[in-house]
């Protein structure tokens, strides 16, 4: 009697067993997981739609936030808003940079981890003119910002 219940699980176990439970067979292979990847809330691992961004296939992590989109890179980020960079600043005490995006806005501040080795947490705040991103990187990190279509920040 105890060899039924036993039996019929290694049926099911064996019959229906694959390599990746989670991928529908005949899909495509998921995107490939780094130590640094993460998700929080409805933050997730997406590919990249910009062509100025397409051409890296280590895209880490894709945040939306309201005003626009932060992608995550092993050596950088990329920040695409249609919103004018009012200001930016270094502060060295914790090392962090500020960037003040020109836009009315009103919402709750928010902090996201980014598990990142140089690039730890953002945070981000309304003003009453402007909204503030402040993205924390650690301490022996040069940073380095260049605008175009994008703002993209790196460690040097």
């Amino acid at each position: 009697m105890k060899k039924v219940p036993l039996l019929l699980w290694c049926c099911v176990v064996l019959g229906y067993a694959r390599v990746n439970p989670f991928i529908l067979p005949g899909a495509s292979a998921p995107h490939p997981v780094t130590p640094y990847a993460s998700s929080i809330g409805t933050h997730n691992v997406q590919s990249a739609q910009s062509s100025s961004v397409a051409n890296n296939p280590l895209l880490l992590r894709k945040i939306e936030y309201r005003f626009g989109t932060i992608l995550v890179y092993p050596d950088f980020l990329i920040i695409q808003t249609p919103d004018r960079l009012k200001r930016s600043f270094v502060l060295d005490s914790p090392k962090k940079i500020v960037l003040d995006f020109i836009k009315k806005s009103d919402f709750p501040s928010k902090r996201i981890v980014l598990e990142h080795p140089l690039f730890h947490q953002i945070q981000l705040g309304a003003h009453s003119s402007f909204y503030r991103m402040a993205i924390s990187v650690s301490k022996d990190c040069r940073v380095d910002l260049q605008r175009g279509e994008n703002y993209r920040i790196s460690c040097l």
